[in-house]
């Protein structure tokens, strides 16, 4: 006998429960305001006895939690194939602009400024590499403050968000990028292979804006945190 599937409408918190399994749902209506929307995008309520059960497989690390508190951490990425492609990437960027200084030098040695915008890709490229590799995020949430830490090599971040300007937590399209194609492979893999116009991260809605968190985080671990992080905000309520 399966269970049920509680799902939970973005528009008006609405619960709706289905006999079947998740993979099989595509499009769910609300029954209170009528929206139809994609089942995979809408915010699962997870029981609290299972709140502390990360998926099967997670990276996720829950280092604190209580009934006021919990922090988690997503580590760095492990080194996959998409890396190696990267780094081809790179090398290729970086001896074809080093040529081209090179030719710009013999014929025009002040000229070398031409090849600036041509470093500077390189650059980006290689720091948007280092900081998706190498950056690790901790989440933590208590009754006034959600907090997100993003280290990274470079442009580490840190933000508070106040418990109070929070609107809503769900899967929402992240902006796309041209550097994501470099930075970002899995995910535009992801979305070429899915045929989406966005990918879908998790992202908290404020009144200022949108934040995206957990990006390199998989769908299942995606899906548990929004579940856990809107548990908590009911509660603080």
């Amino acid at each position: 006998m399966l269970m049920p599937i509680v799902l939970t409408c973005s528009n008006c918190n609405q619960t709706i429960e289905s006999n079947r399994k998740p993979m099989t749902i595509d499009i769910v209506q609300c029954t209170q305001c009528r929206l139809i929307q994609k089942a995979m995008y809408m915010v699962s309520v997870i029981p609290n006895n299972v709140l502390s059960s990360l998926p099967k497989g997670s990276s996720l690390k829950i280092d604190r939690e209580s009934d006021d508190c919990a922090v988690l951490s997503l580590p760095r990425m492990s080194i996959s194939v998409s890396h190696f492609f990267q780094l081809l990437f790179i090398s290729v960027w970086f001896s074809i602009t080093l040529f081209i200084t090179w030719l710009i030098y013999l014929v025009w040695p002040a000229g070398v400024f031409l090849s600036f915008p041509l470093w500077v890709v390189e650059i980006s490229t290689v720091t948007g590499l280092l900081n998706a590799f190498y950056e690790k995020q901790t989440l933590t949430i208590n009754s006034s403050h959600l907090i997100i830490r993003k280290k990274r090599p470079f442009f580490s971040e840190k933000l508070m968000i106040q418990i109070a300007s929070i609107n809503h937590i769900a899967m929402m399209p992240l902006p796309s990028r041209f550097s994501d194609v470099f930075i970002k492979p899995k995910f535009m893999w992801k979305q070429n292979w899915s045929g989406n116009h966005s990918i879908f991260t998790p992202a908290i809605q404020t009144d200022l804006g949108v934040i995206y968190f957990f990006e390199t985080a998989d769908e299942k671990e995606q899906k548990w945190i929004i579940a856990l992080l809107n548990r908590k905000l009911d509660s603080y309520k």
